[in-house]
């Protein structure tokens, strides 16, 4: 658990909101292009890009981040489908742990900011968030606040900004994320139905999960607002000792 000195947030008087340095985000090594290429080559679509000896090495580099980055892809898709079949049956475990809120948004930040889905958008922690310590379940709750974020980023156009932030509203714990875009009347009333979605097949679970895991799992509540001139805000709602 990281301590608030490591994290650099300093209150300037009781009760105030803190102000966050960004802690430096953390890269994931790269795996082998080689390893990635036979686990990934039926599925990837790519060939090795083949060019001039001065522009080789250039090349290489750049199609190692790219499969990379669509292993990554691969592997969370993969997790986030077991974990939603696990949650419908009931078989999740609840471990909870002591959570730093503005560290929660930090690491949604950091795993999102270099995604697929990031690019050519922008995303930033509004520095009204409050700092505050809950007790909830951390994988489960990283899970929720990394679909809102990557649902808000799939729903922005490019150079749009998704905002994340938090604060303590009426004693619980509140975290929400905002996008630009507003959903239709329709988009509305079917959002968190198992088998819609905007964005073809069997890619619409992430309004879905976020829901199941919040209210069967942490004690929490999912609710949205979205008109035009406002955008669209997900709000997710925990008590701070669950």
């Amino acid at each position: 658990m990281a301590s608030f000195d490591r994290l650099g947030w300093v209150c300037m008087h009781k009760g105030a909101r803190c102000l966050e340095v960004d802690p430096p985000a953390e890269q994931p090594r790269q795996p082998p292009v080689g390893l990635l290429c036979g686990l990934l080559r039926g599925g990837v679509g790519a060939e090795t890009p083949h060019g001039s000896s001065a522009s080789a090495e250039g090349q290489e580099e750049e199609f190692s981040k790219l499969l990379f980055q669509a292993a990554h892809k691969l592997i969370d898709e993969i997790n986030a489908q077991q974990q939603l079949l696990a949650a419908e049956r009931g078989e999740l475990l609840v471990k909870t742990v002591p959570l730093i809120s503005l560290e929660i948004l930090h690491n949604a930040l950091a795993l999102y900011e270099k995604h697929l889905v990031a690019q050519q958008r922008y995303l930033r922690i509004d520095p009204e968030s409050e700092l505050f310590l809950l007790h909830t379940d951390e994988a489960l709750l990283g899970r929720v606040i990394g679909n809102m974020v990557k649902n808000a980023l799939e729903a922005c156009r490019p150079e749009e900004t998704v905002t994340l932030g938090c604060r303590i509203q009426e004693g619980m714990a509140c975290f929400w994320v905002h996008n630009p875009a507003v959903m239709s009347p329709t988009v509305q009333l079917q959002i968190f139905n198992r088998s819609f979605s905007t964005k073809g097949h069997d890619r619409g679970l992430g309004t879905y999960s976020i829901k199941l895991l919040s209210e069967r799992y942490l004690g929490g509540a999912i609710s949205f607002t979205s008109s035009e001139g406002e955008g669209t805000v997900f709000t997710a709602i925990y008590p701070l000792n669950w």
